[in-house]
């Protein structure tokens, strides 16, 4: 069991670094042997101090994933998967300035290009891309008909 004041500016280095989540940075305080009452200080000072801030972290999680050209719905996903509060990644997603429909087009453009629909297969592998990448099936229609429109 470590010291707590040394656990604490480990921890205080460890956010110097990156963003955790709670959750993530709970679990990485119990693998370096942090007691629960270790982490519970812990967490409450840095929560306290706005060094450990769950919103900053979902906000920063929806502009990385977003950058990246994932939809809404691979986003929620995601975060539900990482346990993260699902109102804060709502709210992330709903202050994020994005368009979700040009977000599917420029995904759809950078994995296909100009390349056409050769038969149905191709469309359905287009198709199943789009629907793991977290789109709507209204967004992938208006990403994949897009080329009629030019």
């Amino acid at each position: 069991m470590p010291e707590t004041n040394k656990l604490r500016s480990t921890a205080l280095a460890w956010l110097g670094r990156q963003e955790y989540s709670q959750h993530k940075f709970c679990e990485k305080l119990k693998k370096y042997e942090a007691t629960e009452e270790q982490i519970e200080l812990i967490l409450e000072e840095f929560c306290q101090n706005k060094w450990l801030c769950e919103q900053r972290y979902c906000d920063a999680y929806v502009r990385g994933r977003v950058n990246k050209g994932q939809g809404k719905i691979r986003i929620k996903a995601d975060a539900r998967n990482k346990r993260l509060d699902q109102d804060k990644v709502n709210q992330s997603l709903s202050e994020v300035d994005v368009d979700w429909f040009e977000q599917a087009r420029g995904t759809y453009e950078k994995r296909f290009g100009d390349l056409p629909i050769k038969d149905i297969k191709d469309k359905a592998k287009r198709l199943r891309f789009m629907q793991y990448r977290g789109f709507t099936m209204d967004e992938v229609n208006f990403a994949m008909n897009n080329d009629d429109d030019e």
